[in-house]
């Protein structure tokens, strides 16, 4: 295909084949860098959980030191601000498994509250009433508590180590696919240079044996005058 293109277009396809590389590096840089923008913000996200879920045992803890509704509300505060964190992150994973561990952490929380508001109730009530008191009810409503927010830190701490995974993972593939994509665009810039080099060079050699051809042409012929009017002269 190429001996079909001049001398001047051959060479204009090295400053082409550049611009395209350079094309088709940054389409591959943003595509990828995006996805490990998006993981890295997830991930982030996902520390939150840490940090809320943080907030609501030391409320809880409060309350139950002071159970007063300023206190109570504290909790429910925390843990809303936990659920709604989660709800929201859930619709930027792309991991099935930590979006069925966002829906396990969801679910676990309101079960939370559930215990949470029925237990609170009556210990403003006793704290009111100057009882102090645990009976075996509170105590096992205590220990309800205790193991699903353990189960809640758990699911918080492996949607985080996943997230953190897919994010490592992520910057991974964008190093990697960088330097293929180098690797290939240097093969292909090298190998079409090469092509061109040499139909550029064939084309001058062929030019210059047509000069040579022809001055060649024009001595044979010149001697070939000198000859016939040597000849001449003889006679």
């Amino acid at each position: 295909m190429l001996q079909n293109f001049n001398t001047r277009k051959k060479l204009l396809l090295f400053p082409v084949l550049f611009v395209l590389l350079i094309i088709v590096s940054a389409f591959v840089y943003t595509h990828y860098n995006n996805i490990a923008n998006k993981r890295n913000h997830v991930a982030i996200e996902t520390e939150k959980f840490i940090q809320y879920m943080a907030k609501s045992r030391i409320s809880v803890y409060q309350f139950l030191r002071i159970p007063t509704e300023e206190n109570r509300q504290h909790v429910l505060m925390n843990l809303k601000y936990l659920k709604d964190s989660v709800t929201q992150t859930k619709a930027e994973f792309v991991s099935a498994q930590n979006i069925e561990l966002a829906n396990q952490i969801i679910s676990l929380v309101d079960n939370y509250l559930a215990e949470y508001e029925s237990f609170a109730k009556d210990k403003i009530i006793d704290f009111s009433n100057n009882i102090n008191l645990e009976n075996d009810e509170i105590k096992q409503d205590i220990a309800r508590m205790v193991k699903v927010g353990v189960d809640v830190e758990n699911k918080i701490s492996e949607i985080n180590q996943n997230a953190i995974k897919l994010r490592e993972d992520a910057y991974t593939t964008l190093t990697v696919d960088l330097i293929v994509l180098v690797i290939i665009a240097t093969i292909i810039f090298t190998i079409i240079s090469l092509i061109i080099s040499n139909s550029v060079v064939n084309s001058i050699n062929g030019f210059k044996e047509g000069l040579l051809s022809f001055f060649s042409y024009l001595n044979r012929e010149s001697n070939s005058v000198n000859l016939l009017d040597d000849s001449a002269k003889d006679e």
